[in-house]
């Protein structure tokens, strides 16, 4: 059976303070609005992008 989390290739944070400081960086750099999750796969937290549609 394969143990790679689905988001292996996703940016992993391990505190949700650690995100939120990186997420202010990437949305001036990208110019978008993220959201920070804690992944149910690994444990840690990642970013996702905001849709407005």
């Amino acid at each position: 059976m394969n143990n790679i989390p689905k988001c292996s290739n996703k940016r992993r944070f391990s505190s949700e303070n650690e995100a939120r400081k990186e997420r202010l960086f990437v949305e001036k750099e990208y110019s978008k609005k993220f959201r920070i999750y804690l992944c149910t796969s690994c444990q840690g937290w990642h970013f996702s992008t905001i849709n407005y549609d």
